[in-house]
């Protein structure tokens, strides 16, 4: 648990970079963690210029959030960040669909609620980064981000039961081209070992909502936006 101020959050930002400048030349694979620490401090940086006169501290999921935003009365709120590249992970390969080229999409895993189904964080903000995996060296072109917010009373993540995915049971999934979660919801698709999955099971209502309408969630200002509401 640390409190964060503008100095340490650059100063993390650009230890981060270092990091992907030394790995451009090598083999080095970023790890999931450095990313998601990564996408931590880019929301931290955003919320201290939004809020400096609120204190911000980084918990990294000790406390079933990363971020914890402080009001002058002492109100607390609960700041869940979630990090994903574009990836496509074989499961809508090209073969399938020539014509179009790979499907790529961003997807954010949370975790199970607790016994009483109330969620751990009052706010989720998910970044979008836009490096690529698609089984090429990695170029790390991760910025600019982008994010999308909304707060856990206003959005319902549902369970997801998907053979190729067991292990995920809830998460968000945003398609490059919003016009594939139409497309996608309902077929039967191949791996690449020509295996029949449905990838029809991962995509819930607040999928489709987020790809049709992914601007009343997009940009700092809706991060702001639920911010306000929670500290009011």
């Amino acid at each position: 648990m640390v409190l964060l101020n503008k100095k340490l959050v650059s100063r993390g930002l650009e230890l981060i970079n270092s990091v992907r400048e030394f790995s451009k030349d090598s083999d080095l694979k970023i790890s999931n963690h450095l990313k998601g620490v990564f996408g931590e401090l880019l929301v931290a940086n955003e919320i201290m210029k939004m809020f400096s006169h609120n204190e911000l501290e980084y918990k990294s999921g000790q406390s079933g959030c990363d971020l914890e935003l402080k009001s002058k009365s002492g109100k607390i709120v609960k700041i869940e960040v979630k990090t994903s590249t574009l990836k496509n992970e074989g499961i809508i390969p090209q073969k399938s669909f020539p014509d179009e080229g790979k499907v790529f999409f961003w997807g954010w895993r949370f975790r199970e609620p607790k016994k009483d189904k109330k969620e751990k964080f009052d706010v989720a903000v998910l970044v979008a980064l836009t490096e690529k995996e698609d089984n090429e060296k990695t170029k790390l072109k991760w910025l600019p981000a982008e994010f999308f917010s909304f707060r856990a009373k206003d959005v319902k993540l549902e369970e997801k039961n998907s053979r190729r995915f067991s292990n995920v049971k809830r998460s968000v999934i945003l398609f490059e081209r919003s016009e594939h979660v139409k497309k996608y919801r309902g077929g039967k698709i191949s791996s690449k070992k020509n295996k029949p999955y449905y990838f029809s099971s991962m995509i819930k209502n607040f999928d489709v909502l987020l790809n049709k309408e992914k601007e009343k969630f997009k940009g700092v200002n809706k991060i702001r936006d639920a911010l306000e509401k929670e500290l009011n």
